[in-house]
């Protein structure tokens, strides 16, 4: 696949996960591929690059503990959302770059978190708002 304005080759993603040991990370390779850093993930989240993703590894030290930072929330820049590889799967996971602490774990790969978006969108108990992003409804 040739990668267009806001997309990433296979290669590009796979070498960017391959930096955190996350090479089996499937569906956040295709994310990646996809929309590279371009989705919208719940409230103010947005996902990041593939060079903001290996930047933010550095930084944080993420990459020695197979953390992936795939989005970072606009109003509060430390709070990340990630891929935590594991040996028994992969997992989303809050991430706080202050405190270099998982802050919630979500016991979802990034394939169900992506699914569990898509069902609260459909259900309406998830809507889009201006300057908000995707916010839960009761």
């Amino acid at each position: 696949m040739a990668a267009t304005a806001n997309s990433a080759t296979a290669d590009q993603a796979s070498a960017c996960l391959g930096e955190f040991s996350a090479s089996g990370c499937t569906h956040l390779a295709l994310s990646l591929q996809k929309f590279n850093g371009g989705l919208h993930y719940q409230d103010n989240f947005v996902g990041l690059a593939l060079e903001q993703i290996s930047s933010v590894g550095d930084a944080g030290s993420l990459k020695a503990q197979k953390i992936v930072p795939f989005a970072r929330d606009e109003m509060d820049q430390d709070s990340l959302l990630c891929v935590q590889v594991g040996e028994a799967g992969d997992s989303v996971v809050g991430y706080d770059l202050s405190s270099s602490a998982v802050t919630e774990q979500t016991g979802m790969s990034y394939g169900q978190y992506l699914e569990s978006m898509r069902q609260k969108l459909l259900t309406k108990k998830l809507v889009y708002e201006d300057g908000l992003g995707l916010v839960s409804v009761a």
